[in-house]
């Protein structure tokens, strides 16, 4: 399909695949706060992103070791 191609996605999602309003908050406010700092900004949403997948799906994420 060439939509696939283009990298398009679907035009809905399903509600398990939504993200809660919670979590895309907390996401903008890191944004916010590391916009200066993109290796912090990394590292904070990497962080983010573990959180949200342990609490969502009770995946454990391991994250690199910072520093």
């Amino acid at each position: 399909d060439q939509d696939d191609v283009n990298g398009a996605g679907p035009t809905a999602a399903a509600d398990e695949d939504l993200i809660e309003k919670e979590w895309v908050d907390k996401a903008k406010k890191v944004v916010a706060e590391t916009r200066n700092d993109p290796h912090a900004q990394d590292l904070a949403i990497g962080r983010l992103q573990a959180d949200y997948l342990k609490k969502r799906y009770g995946k454990t994420i391991v994250l690199p070791k910072e520093g």
